[in-house]
């Protein structure tokens, strides 16, 4: 039992201590040995987890696990030359040792943890093992079996919430469905579904182990929201008494205890004009919605395609994009007006610094050259950003065949549901 005990605790006692900030001060390795230590007897009788994932936590991810549901912040240390600095050379690193799974360290060195890929594929539960990579600026963080393993790990103590806008559903659909298998939101939003409502492919997501809200109006706009954890309360557009909007831009719905809403903020055009003094207003309307329907101390999630970079570093380059909309005084004033209400930026916060962007134009290569702006977030009440464990952008789904401009934004949640 004492070994039993001592692999219990890199899975449990191990992510705990990270959330003290043990493991992001002593390194991931420091992080798996005080877990290991405070593990013994710490694993209940009714864990919520097989000593399969016990296993595949201490052999292969106990000290990822500690890092990832806890830990400090990448630094912003440069990367090493035996680390990864790119996707290719971190795509030819894996390919010369394509049997072991890989992951960057809090100090973004290249670490290499233990086991193989087959050894977690021969155990249950980690069918799941081609590797992909979530993007922090220039340096990939695996998710394969480790992603796994967090979740499972801690079962219904976590959240996972994204925000795709997909440009047109109809058309992405053969890449979001492959994306909700693999990456297994507990929630997402989507944003420019472009579908009416009797259009919208509910059975194809309940297929899948999703309840769904969509508030379409055909051809432009429309968002939706699909959730497995649950799904009350759903409602489009603005509360009443607010001036309604003529597109579909907003729904919100309950899931998992937590007052979820999917926004599409108008696009804006040219500053100055209609379409311009339409985004304030509506920016507006929407904090009003808050007011009125929910409460900053509770659980709440504002999530969607925001058509605002609030920083200058949240563009490629601000000088490309002056006398624009996105970036105007004006549009940042109105976003923080809504954050003011009582919405944090955990990306932000986990991420200073530029290079971190959410949008590539398909014009002009501008994916392949990282010039892109960041207008996507998961934005939640202090109650949450508390608890958000991880934040990060999800590339891949900008990539391949016929992607969306727009990359998935993840936020992971710890305890979510107060």
């Amino acid at each position: 039992m004492l070994a039993d005990a001592v692999l219990a605790g890199a899975v449990v006692a191990g992510v705990d201590a990270a959330g003290t900030g043990v493991a992001g001060i002593g390194g991931a390795s420091c992080g798996w040995l005080i877990g290991a230590a405070a593990g013994v007897g710490v694993l209940p009788a009714d864990a919520p987890f097989g000593w399969d994932v016990v296993l595949a936590g201490a052999v292969a991810r106990g000290a990822v696990l500690a890092w990832l549901v806890g830990a400090e912040p990448f630094s912003a240390a440069k990367v090493s030359r035996h680390s990864w600095g790119t996707e290719r050379g971190f795509s030819r690193y894996c390919s010369r040792s394509s049997s072991t799974s890989h992951a960057l360290g809090p100090d973004g060195s290249g670490v290499r943890f233990g086991a193989t890929r087959k050894e977690l594929s021969d155990l249950p539960g980690m069918e799941r093992t081609r590797t992909k990579y979530l993007s922090v600026g220039h340096r990939y963080l695996t998710y394969s079996a480790e992603f796994v393993v967090v979740r499972r790990a801690l079962g219904s103590r976590t959240m996972l919430v994204a925000t795709w806008n997909v440009n047109s559903l109809n058309a992405r659909m053969p890449r979001v469905e492959p994306w909700l298998e693999e990456v297994q939101p507990d929630v997402l939003c989507l944003q420019e579904t472009k579908m009416a409502q009797d259009a919208f492919p509910t059975s194809a997501f309940s297929e899948l182990g999703y309840e769904s809200v969509h508030h379409g109006e055909g051809r432009w706009n429309g968002v939706a929201i699909l959730s497995r954890v649950g799904l009350e309360d759903p409602f489009g557009g603005f509360a009443d008494g607010i001036e309604a909007d003529t597109d579909a831009r907003l729904v919100s719905a309950t899931c998992g205890g937590v007052r979820i809403h999917s926004v599409y903020v108008p696009n804006g055009r040219e500053v100055d004009h209609d379409h311009y003094h339409y985004k304030l207003s509506w920016l507006s309307r929407l904090r009003s919605h808050l007011e009125a329907t929910a409460d900053p101390a509770s659980p709440v999630i504002v999530a969607g395609d925001w058509n605002i970079a609030p920083e200058d570093q949240d563009v490629w380059d601000p000088a490309a994009f002056e006398g624009a909309t996105h970036v105007t005084e004006r549009e940042r004033a109105a976003l923080s007006n809504v954050m003011d209400w009582g919405l944090i930026d955990t990306f932000r916060q986990r991420h200073p610094g530029p290079g971190l962007y959410s949008y590539y134009d398909y014009q002009a290569g501008r994916f392949h050259k990282r010039e892109g702006i960041r207008i996507d977030f998961v934005l939640s009440t202090s109650i949450l950003a508390e608890r958000c464990v991880l934040d990060v952008v999800d590339r891949n789904g900008r990539k391949g065949t016929k992607p969306s401009d727009h990359c998935p934004v993840i936020a992971v949640y710890r305890d979510p549901a107060i």
